[in-house]
């Protein structure tokens, strides 16, 4: 009963947010935690973000994904990194993971290039190290 009414009160309020200034806030938090948590994870943040600003998102999308964002973007969490390492890592790429799940049907392939776009600016091309050849015995 309890969750019922939490879930429908969030609904109401994510259908009354101004989610233009949302999202300029939170891409501002996106920012600075993107450097430190390296490509991969950027891109993971980058594709929530770019599909709560331009994607098909149902409420109930919606707020799972300000979810995923808000729990690893916001210090305190249920397992910090500073204490646990990198098991307190791990809950955090799990909210990521398990969003990016939820709504991988309205991820486009635009929103994925724009995110691809943005990370490749802040981090540079990705290089690929090439595979190793067996030396020939002569």
């Amino acid at each position: 009963m309890l969750i019922a009414y939490l879930i429908t009160q969030l609904s109401r309020r994510i259908r009354s947010m101004n989610f233009k200034g949302e999202l300029l806030r939170l891409y501002d938090s996106i920012v600075p935690f993107a450097r430190k948590a390296g490509r991969k994870v950027s891109l993971w943040l980058l594709t929530l973000y770019y599909a709560l600003k331009e994607g098909e998102l149902t409420p109930k999308e919606r707020a799972l994904t300000y979810a995923a964002l808000a729990y690893v973007l916001i210090p305190g969490d249920l397992l910090p990194r500073k204490i646990f390492g990198l098991l307190g890592v791990t809950d955090d790429v799990t909210a990521l993971v398990f969003a990016l799940q939820k709504i991988k049907k309205a991820i486009t392939p635009a929103i994925r290039q724009k995110a691809e776009m943005k990370v490749e600016e802040w981090f540079g091309p990705e290089i690929s190290t090439p595979t190793p050849q067996p030396e020939k015995n002569a």
